[in-house]
């Protein structure tokens, strides 16, 4: 507002002309009606510039909530900080089988603080915990069956919520929480030994909507329903419990050579005469690896972006070639599909054929993403064993010479497989040599 008009408009037009004459008969009436004057000025001018600072800010506000009510891209993950290293210990469904028709509630709880207790004393701070291995649940699931693993029987409910059980455990205990999926399996040859009913092996075409092999039966990924029902299967575990990442393994497409049936997705793709130019049957597999991939990391995403998704693919290339992971798409592109990935390094440091450290160099080459951790997976499974030449037997300190090779190589942390042979008494010094390098940290 201008000073001026406000004063014409309080009448003091003729101000000059009423001050003179009042000034003739009062001495000091003039200075005092200057410094009145000067003051009235000097307060209009302050409220002058405080209008326009008001309507400033409330033009800003106004922005603001315009903004805010636009979608916008999810907010940071908590678990994005690349700088927490992880000490991880993988609890394969093996661990956890309890075969307890009988308190099995009690049975699984004491099991699972065995679990706890031991992870602890290698200074683990996360565990990778099987809760779907067999195309099944170790919660309440409307997709997918019980599973076998708690009362011998798929399909039985126990009576009360391992997952929820588990998590809630962990996190007493300062313990992160990755539910551990193989999202393609269906069966093996032994486990389970049979399917219930409910099983959505029977809701599907057995010939073409899956994948038979000398070890089992697996889904096809090829398919897009197939991939949906894996998807929704993610997200019913993401949007009802606080887990802190979704981790898929090393189980995609089977090797080639151990095919027992037809891949009736792919002679379907090659007999479509609208397709001009055809995949080759590599390329096919990839692309539906990375269609499952991409869709679950968006769901996961959609549904709670501080969740995390990472996978552990074989730590030998040329397997990865042929379960159909394409680690380019994975790892180098410029939107991220994984969170985390965790190469599963199983060999010794002296095996000639696959060295420990050749080996992580070469997978820390393989990353060209910033925002992906990489971790690598060392196999607690072979120590003290003839495996990989006999070259497990010559030291007793293998395990933790690899932590520290993984260390040096800036890996952002070491998982360990697995959780049972944290216990073998025949590895005791190797054990306790790993035990004393991981309570000094990462």
């Amino acid at each position: 507002m201008n000073p001026i008009i406000l004063i014409k408009q309080l009448n003091f037009l003729n101000w000059e002309e009423n001050f003179k004459s009042f000034m003739k008969p009062h001495k000091y009436t003039y200075i005092f009606s200057v410094i009145g004057m000067s003051l009235l000025v000097f307060a209009l001018l302050i409220f002058s510039f405080k209008t326009k600072i008001s309507l400033k800010a409330n033009n800003k506000v106004s922005e603001q909530s315009t903004s805010e009510s636009l979608p916008s891209s999810p907010l940071p993950t908590e678990n994005s900080d690349l700088k927490t290293d992880i000490i991880g210990i993988w609890v394969p469904y093996l661990d956890l089988e309890i075969h307890s028709p009988d308190n099995t509630e009690k049975v699984f709880k004491n099991k699972f603080e065995l679990i706890i207790k031991r992870a602890k004393e290698f200074n683990a701070n996360t565990l990778i915990v099987h809760v779907r291995s067999h195309n099944d649940a170790l919660y309440p699931s409307k997709l997918f069956p019980w599973s076998h693993l708690l009362t011998g029987t798929q399909g039985k409910d126990p009576g009360f919520d391992p997952l929820k059980c588990m998590i809630q455990m962990c996190h007493d205990n300062n313990l992160k929480f990755h539910a551990w999926i193989n999202p393609l399996r269906i069966k093996t040859q032994t486990y389970p030994k049979e399917l219930c009913k409910s099983n959505t092996f029977f809701k599907f075409d057995s010939e073409k909507h899956f994948l038979h092999h000398t070890d089992g039966i697996c889904y096809n990924p090829a398919y897009e329903e197939i991939r949906q029902i894996i998807v929704e299967g993610v997200k019913e575990i993401v949007s009802n419990y606080s887990v802190d990442a979704i981790h898929f393994d090393d189980y995609f497409y089977p090797n080639p050579q151990t095919l027992t049936s037809e891949d009736k997705a792919y002679i379907e793709y090659t007999n479509d005469s609208d397709v001009h130019e055809k995949m080759s049957w590599d390329h096919w597999r990839k692309k539906a690896i990375n269609s499952l991939v991409e869709q679950v990391y968006n769901e996961i995403k959609c549904v709670n972006p501080k969740i995390e998704f990472g996978i552990s693919p074989p730590g030998n290339l040329k397997k990865c070639e042929e379960a159909g992971i394409d680690l380019k798409f994975w790892c180098n592109r410029n939107k991220k599909c994984i969170d985390y990935i965790c190469p599963q390094i199983y060999w010794s440091t002296k095996y000639e054929a696959m060295p420990f450290e050749k080996v992580a160099q070469e997978w820390k080459k393989i990353i060209d993403n910033n925002e992906i951790k990489l971790y690598g997976g060392i196999a607690v499974y072979k120590a003290g064993t003839d495996l990989d030449d006999g070259t497990w037997n010559t030291e007793n300190n293998i395990l933790s010479k690899e932590v520290s090779i993984l260390k040096n190589l800036n890996y952002s942390g070491t998982i360990l497989y697995s959780w049972r042979q944290l216990n073998e008494s025949k590895i005791k010094q190797e054990l306790e040599n790993l035990r004393e390098r991981l309570n000094s940290g990462f």
